[in-house]
């Protein structure tokens, strides 16, 4: 008598969950026997694929592959998969190009066994939606904070995140394929256009789905429900290199060691009068940069301190010996023994002390707001620095301690020498103004000063762009001409010939009476879009910006109605760094206006 074979069939999920991204996901399968998988109702789900490997009696895979979905409206399919007499059904649902974006990546730290629970701990914080360059939200965003449970990692400095679906649980339960969401451990916090901040506690069938796409790359899918009923649908896409957060080590006196390469340190420079403090006052501003290891995946500090000198003329080539002392933190830039209080500039970049998190993808920025740092000389070539700083250990935090730090190393600070930059009679220009005070009869021109046209801003072109706010145009009786974005051809001759000095400006569009005559305007940002004034330039193709922050613009106008707009030593500041770097000089003849 022949023995009836008993099938077995399992598959290690009953539901594959994709980004609007799609992508290869993959599940995988376990039978005594060969196996099929087919999809369910094939002439609707022409956006998926199979493909299948069916060697008997060991753990084979479906893999799945998913086109992107640019509708609105989640796509769902089922898989149907056999093995004699058994069947198992998985379901896949792509969500909707409408889910929220989470394409930010802020903490991905590993903790190791931290609760005691035999389970690997991570914590893991994205963020999507209207964020400014510190991942703050700044109208409507949404910040989701993870707690995992996962595999503990045998080396912790090569811990990674195990794919599958994630469960709420308590947190002292501490099994793997968990999260857990008490004291704030995980959640989602959402903003309004106002800021005004909503959370709510998550219900037991919220979940998180893992797929795990490469090597540190990750697909994550979140679908959060509260316990009053609302749902939460979200993704992130990206790499996510988790960080041992333990790897740190104290001294005696419990301060961390900052380290980096050999000794702690990135970067120090000398950047001298720069500022333009050295005049006033006779000081002089150091910058150094030091982080926690050898890789770019911990944190670290940005420290700007300034110096008082007796020199009596600007010397970048002084022995950098002078240092040593305690300097507190002060709001004042340029004062003798203090430390420059940490702050964003109009391009979004920070100067100061700053304290920044990094991992090889992303850099997450926080100020400093307090504090002070002492300079001692360790020997002859090194020198023993000690900080107790304050400022936000995470977005939104408030002020509070960020530890004690110490660096032992040198400090072979570069010079940070101001260049000359130079545009000269332009091959194009392009030109408009903007009338948003017919009350007062002034309107911004943006007027933009070309000298390698045929480049379209590219190769080694350079080009500035100048936002003057002058005399609004006004029609045959004399009445201000009210609109907006208008083309200056016929309005040109309104620019009125003068001296425009710096002011901030950026307020216009919304308050009129707030734009100054005679003034032009720093730079701001309209979103994304900068406006004001800025210099460009192209070196070997690697584009530069600057930013001025004082000085003037000459305007004269010819008889032939051209003008000339001539600036002298404009100081500026580096647009990608956000530090002092350089001097425009900018004359520009005959300028017409087609």
């Amino acid at each position: 008598m022949k023995e009836e074979l008993n099938y077995m069939l399992y598959t290690d999920t009953d539901k594959v969950v994709a980004t609007p991204a799609g992508g290869v996901y993959e599940v995988a399968v376990r039978s005594n026997s060969d196996w099929t998988a087919e999809l369910v109702s094939q002439d609707r789900n022409d956006w998926i694929s199979l493909d299948t490997r069916t060697d008997s009696g060991q753990d084979d895979v479906i893999v799945i592959t998913i086109d992107e979905n640019t509708v609105a409206e989640d796509r769902v399919a089922a898989i149907t998969v056999k093995a004699g007499t058994e069947a198992v059904s998985v379901s896949v649902v792509q969500k909707s190009s409408g889910s929220f974006s989470m394409d930010v990546l802020m903490a991905n730290n590993y903790y190791g066994d931290q609760f005691s629970n035999g389970a690997g701990y991570v914590e893991l914080d994205l963020r999507g939606g209207d964020l400014d360059y510190s991942g703050k939200p700044q109208g409507i965003a949404q910040i989701v904070k993870l707690a995992l449970y996962i595999e503990m990692a045998a080396d912790p400095e090569r811990a990674q995140i195990q794919a599958g679906t994630y469960v709420l649980s308590d947190k002292n339960a501490g099994e793997e394929g968990t999260f857990f969401a008490e004291d704030d451990a995980s959640g989602i916090w959402c903003y309004d256009q106002w800021g005004n901040i909503s959370y709510s506690p998550l219900a037991e069938n919220s979940t998180i789905r893992i797929t795990s796409k490469s090597e540190d790359s990750y697909s994550i899918v979140g679908e959060f429900f509260t316990e009053a009923g609302d749902s939460y649908d979200w993704y992130y896409e990206g790499n996510i290199k988790l960080i041992n957060a333990n790897h740190l080590t104290t001294d005696k006196d419990g301060y961390t060691i900052m380290r980096y390469n050999d000794g702690g340190l990135v970067s120090a420079s000398f950047q001298g009068d720069v500022d333009g403090f050295r005049a006033e006052n006779g000081t002089v501003k150091y910058v150094f940069d030091v982080r926690t290891k050898s890789e770019l995946t911990n944190f670290g500090f940005n420290i700007a301190f300034y110096r008082r000198t007796d020199w009596e003329t600007y010397n970048p080539t002084h022995d950098q010996a002078n240092i040593v002392g305690t300097y507190d933190l002060s709001a004042s830039r340029g004062t003798d023994y203090s430390l420059e209080e940490g702050n964003v500039g109009l391009n979004g970049q920070p100067w100061g002390c700053y304290y920044y998190a990094v991992d090889n993808v992303k850099t997450v920025t926080h100020m400093v707001t307090g504090g002070t740092m002492t300079i001692a000389r360790y020997d002859e070539d090194e020198y023993d620095i000690k900080f107790d700083l304050m400022g936000e250990n995470a977005p939104g935090a408030g002020e509070e301690s960020l530890g004690k730090y110490r660096y032992i190393g040198p400090l072979p600070f570069s010079e940070d020498t101001p260049k000359n930059y130079y545009v000269y009679t332009p091959m194009g220009v392009e030109a408009s103004y903007v009338v948003s005070n017919t009350s007062r009869g002034i309107a911004r021109y943006d007027i933009y000063l070309v000298n390698n046209a045929t480049s379209h801003y590219g190769a080694n072109a350079e080009y500035i762009q100048i936002s003057l706010y002058s005399e609004a145009p006004r029609d045959a009786e004399g009445n201000v001409i009210d609109e907006t974005e208008a083309s200056v051809k016929g309005a040109i001759s309104n620019i009125e010939t003068g001296t425009y000095t710096m002011a901030y400006n950026s307020d216009f569009d919304t308050d009129p009476s707030d734009a100054k005559k005679f003034t032009w305007e720093m730079i701001h940002f309209t979103g994304f879009y900068p406006k004001g004034t800025s210099f460009t330039t192209w070196i070997d193709g690697k584009k530069t910006t600057l930013v001025p922050y004082s000085g003037t613009i000459e305007v004269v106008q010819n008889d032939d109605k051209s003008y000339n707009i001539t600036i002298e030593n404009m100081p500026a500041y580096n647009y990608e760094t956000g530090v002092p770097a350089g001097i425009i000089n900018v004359s520009s003849m005959n300028i017409v206006v087609d």
